[in-house]
């Protein structure tokens, strides 16, 4: 059965890999939304236009970003509807690098306290500005948060923890693929929730929150929607290209969850000394499972990671996956109060590449029968990992698929054979 959700297919091709490098990484609870940017004059009726005062508040042509960092990047007025303008009150704030505030002032004033996790990334600077509706006194706005990180997969690894947020991507209520993002820039991607939306490119995390005072939860949902798509996609149009994650790019495609991947800097499953490395979520109707993916040229530090691992006490060595140097299986608990997972780990060169059960199968109120259907047999992970070739060096490769696609997945036994596991 056709494993059910409302995720939208988003498919990415991105030419050449880049390193999944090594920073610091923080594994507790996902942040909330930054919090919107401070009150303007949108309704006093600011020097410049309207300022959402009158008529039209867009009708002199929309405000202007006054940073000019980031002014390249934000259009006046969104177009082709100048339905939404920039605020003529100018709200812009700027925090770090060429900012006129600090850094430190981001904890205080732009993100409510939770910019140490944003600093963990390697968050370098910050800009705020809002866009307002052009029917003056509706009260609609989008507030703006664009963070450039030191590294591109600090922000990769930012857009992620936004997106996956240690929540279930299949769930009906999980963000979803910003539609048609590949067809203004094709090494970016998007996220869409219920007035909120997400864009990665490059070092850059775009945040978008709309706001209506004035409308309906479902009047709000409703008309944010077409907004969010417009701006997320014409800024992602704007913002310097970047590569993803090399071990973004090797995670195969067959029936990985669109936007189903979480970047680590560091300590890949929370386990020390891992490495940084890419979580893949996958579904092939009833069944579920995780892949673990890291990439790194230097032989010696792929050879650590590995070893970081397989150091797992219990972790006995397996044979028969193809193309491997060493393999081994290991039963992994992220916490007390999470599940215990089995997972069939190799390294394939410069590669490992691993398999496990998905976290959010095993659920405590199944029957031993249920559960263990709902982990994968051996065969399974076996034809998993024998499937997954080894990407090569400036491959070009797609990051993501339809959920329930086309093999490779799951070639080994049926998914609910329960064939015994090593």
């Amino acid at each position: 059965m056709q494993a059910r959700h409302l995720l939208i297919g988003l498919a990415l091709t991105v030419g050449g890999l880049a390193g999944c490098d090594k920073g610091s990484e923080d594994h507790g609870a996902p942040p909330p939304p930054p919090s919107p940017t401070a009150p303007s004059a949108v309704a006093s009726g600011a020097a410049g236009g309207d300022g959402g005062g009158g008529a039209n508040a867009c009708a002199s042509g929309g405000g202007t970003d006054s940073d000019d960092v980031s002014a390249p990047f934000f259009p006046r007025t969104l177009a082709p509807a100048a339905n939404f303008c920039l605020d003529t009150a100018d709200s812009v704030r700027t925090f770090g690098d060429r900012g006129k505030l600090t850094l430190g002032d981001v904890c205080t004033t732009g993100f409510d306290g939770e910019c140490e996790v944003y600093k963990s990334y390697g968050l370098k600077r910050t800009v705020t500005l809002r866009y307002i509706g052009a029917a003056g006194g509706s009260g609609a706005t989008v507030e703006v948060v664009l963070s450039q990180f030191d590294s591109v997969t600090g922000a990769y690894g930012m857009f992620t923890k936004r997106v996956i947020a240690d929540s279930d991507p299949t769930d009906p209520t999980a963000t979803k693929p910003l539609p048609d993002l590949t067809r203004s820039a094709a090494d970016a991607l998007g996220a869409i929730g219920t007035g909120k939306a997400y864009v990665w490119r490059n070092d850059q995390l775009l945040e978008l929150t709309y706001n209506d005072e004035n409308a309906s939860p479902e009047q709000l949902a409703k008309d944010a929607t077409p907004v969010l798509i417009a701006l997320g996609k014409q800024v992602a149009g704007r913002l310097p290209a970047g590569q993803l994650p090399a071990c973004a790019v090797a995670l195969p495609s067959a029936h990985l969850v669109p936007n189903g991947i979480q970047f680590f800097k560091k300590d890949l499953l929370g386990i020390p000394g891992a490495g940084a490395g890419a979580v893949g979520y996958y579904v092939d109707g009833a069944k579920r499972w995780r892949a673990i993916s890291m990439v790194d040229a230097d032989q010696g530090k792929i050879k650590a990671q590995f070893s970081a691992l397989h150091a797992k006490p219990g972790a006995l060595p397996v044979t028969g996956v193809a193309g491997a140097d060493e393999a081994f299986h290991v039963v992994y608990q992220v916490s007390k109060e999470s599940p215990k997972t089995e997972w069939l780990v190799s390294r394939k060169g410069s590669q490992v590449q691993g398999v496990g059960d998905e976290e959010f199968a095993l659920k405590s109120d199944l029957t031993p029968d249920a559960l263990a259907k709902a982990r994968l047999s051996k065969d399974d992970a076996l034809g998993f990992l024998n499937a997954w070739p080894v990407t090569p060096a400036g491959a070009s490769v797609p990051v993501t698929g339809d959920a329930g696609a086309g093999k490779p997945g799951l070639v080994g036994a049926s998914a609910d054979s329960g064939a015994p596991r090593r």
